[in-house]
């Protein structure tokens, strides 16, 4: 949870760029954590990104999305 935080942190105090495998982690330990709040800003961020086009990305997505509607 510390980690997302910081990237939260990082993006809109610092304006920090997170590149693709920045995006996959935290897309994984929101997961993994199962912090809907924080994958929903992630999600927000990728939107807005230029990795948003990435396959590996739009999968993630996909499969968080589904857990998501599941659970």
């Amino acid at each position: 949870e510390r980690a997302l935080k910081l990237f939260e942190i990082g993006i809109r105090k610092h304006r920090y760029q997170p590149d693709y495998i920045t995006y996959v982690s935290m897309i994984e330990m929101c997961k993994e954590v199962k912090d809907l709040e924080n994958g929903r800003y992630v999600h927000r961020q990728i939107s807005q990104s230029p990795v948003n086009s990435n396959s590996r990305i739009q999968s993630l997505l996909m499969v968080k999305r589904t857990r998501h509607r599941t659970n």
